[in-house]
């Protein structure tokens, strides 16, 4: 059996009393602290939220600030520029953007009101549209329409287009008519139309010297028949 010597016990409490006390007086610092830098960085969170938040505001109304100040400086200058697009012109560039990009079906819509209003340049589109068959079925015969219409409402570029339809339908008519349209067109200086009348005026040379080349032959079967005729007193001429 052992037995406890009641002075050394008490020595021993008296020895172990003072690190209780400081370990205690430790932790209680410990906590004590962390809890107050837990506080203050909590409170230091929010006063950094709520200044973002401020900021934010800011900047919003800043931005909105900014373009209703774009938006008068563009009315401003509207105005000092004096900028006055037709509505057919309007309708005209719309069309030509969407024929661009391929949206053929909206580019035909803005080009047939263009072209209803006069617009010379919208009503070649649709000619081109109805020649190509891009947002509708090709049409020869209507893109002659519309290239004849712009033609008439001033396009250079529809004359000389209308000419290539005349020459590529073959027809005597439709040749003379395109040498009409071609004439037009280079009169009113259009490059394209002056090359076009000058490959025909070669052309037709080259038509009348071969033709030359069978009125021989054409007198000497007529004589076989019984024939006299003098074909050099024909005059060939387009």
């Amino acid at each position: 059996m052992i037995r406890l010597d009641p002075e050394k016990y008490q020595k021993r409490l008296d020895e172990q009393q003072p690190q209780a006390a400081k370990r205690r007086s430790f932790w209680r610092i410990f906590f004590i602290s962390t809890g107050t830098l837990l506080l203050i960085s909590t409170i230091f969170g929010m006063v950094i939220l709520v200044s973002v938040v401020r900021s934010c505001d800011r900047a919003f109304e800043q931005t909105a600030d900014d373009i209703v100040k774009i938006a008068e400086d563009f009315k401003k200058l509207s105005e000092i520029a004096d900028i006055d697009i037709s509505e057919e012109e309007a309708l005209y560039i719309t069309g030509e953007e969407c024929y661009n990009s391929g949206e053929y079906a909206a580019a035909i819509e803005s080009f047939t009101k263009a072209s209803e209003m006069g617009h010379a340049g919208a009503t070649y589109y649709l000619g081109l549209c109805y020649r190509d068959g891009k947002g509708v079925d090709k049409d020869s015969n209507k893109s002659i329409e519309y290239f004849q219409l712009a033609a008439d409402q001033g396009s250079l570029k529809a004359q000389a287009e209308l000419a290539k339809q005349y020459v590529n339908n073959g027809m005597k008519d439709d040749a003379d008519k395109a040498l009409e349209v071609i004439q037009r067109a280079a009169n009113e200086g259009d490059e394209e139309a002056k090359k076009m009348l000058s490959t025909f005026e070669e052309q037709k040379d080259d038509i009348v010297e071969e033709v030359k080349t069978y009125i021989p032959t054409i007198e000497e079967k007529a004589k076989d028949l019984g024939l006299d005729i003098d074909l050099s007193k024909i005059k060939i001429s387009f």
